[in-house]
C-alpha cells in the first residue's frame, strides 16, 4: 500500500514531540552557509529555538529568513534524518516569548528572564521536510 503524506508527516513529526532535541541549523552569512547545532522544540505546527539577540544565528536569521535544520535520529543501530527548511522569524510577542522561553529547560542559564533583551525567540514554519527512516536508503519528500 503506497504511504500517504498525512502518514510520513505525522511518523516524521513523531520525533521531534514532547522534549527539547537536539538539532543543526543552517542559515546564510554573506554568501557562506553556516550549520551550527542548537535545542529546539516542536510546538503549533513550528520549530522554536533560543538565541542571543547579538548572536551569528539571530543576525544571520534577520538578514536571509530561509533555514534549514537537520535533526539526526536512530533506530536500531541505523541512522536517517528529519530535515525541516522553511522561513524562520524573530519573535516579539511578549506572551509568546514567555510561554515558548518557558518551554526550555536550559532557559534560566542565559537570560534572566523573558523579557531579558538579550534574548531571541526564533520560529521557523517549514515548508518542506525531508524524511529519511533509519532502515530507508532514500527520503520522503514533504511540501507544505
Amino acid at each position: 500500500m503506497p504511504e500517504t503524506i498525512p502518514g510520513l508527516m505525522k511518523e516524521s513529526l513523531s520525533w521531534l514531540e514532547d522534549k527539547t532535541i537536539n538539532a543543526y541549523m543552517a542559515t546564510v552569512e554573506d554568501d557562506q552557509p553556516r550549520t551550527r547545532p542548537v535545542s529546539i522544540l516542536w510546538r503549533e505546527k513550528a520549530v522554536w529555538l533560543t538565541s542571543g539577540t547579538s548572536n551569528g544565528k539571530t543576525q544571520q536569521v534577520r538578514r536571509h529568513p530561509r533555514v534549514e535544520l537537520c535533526v539526526p535520529i536512530e533506530r536500531n543501530d541505523r541512522h536517517g534524518y528529519v530535515r525541516l527548511s522553511g522561513e524562520a522569524e524573530i519573535v516579539t510577542d511578549p506572551e509568546i516569548r514567555a510561554r515558548i522561553g518557558a518551554e526550555f529547560p536550559f532557559f534560566g542559564t542565559f537570560w534572566e528572564g523573558t523579557d531579558d533583551p538579550r534574548y531571541a525567540l526564533i520560529r521557523v514554519v517549514p515548508g518542506e521536510i525531508l524524511y529519511l527512516r533509519p532502515e530507508e536508503d532514500r527520503h520522503h519528500a514533504i511540501y507544505l
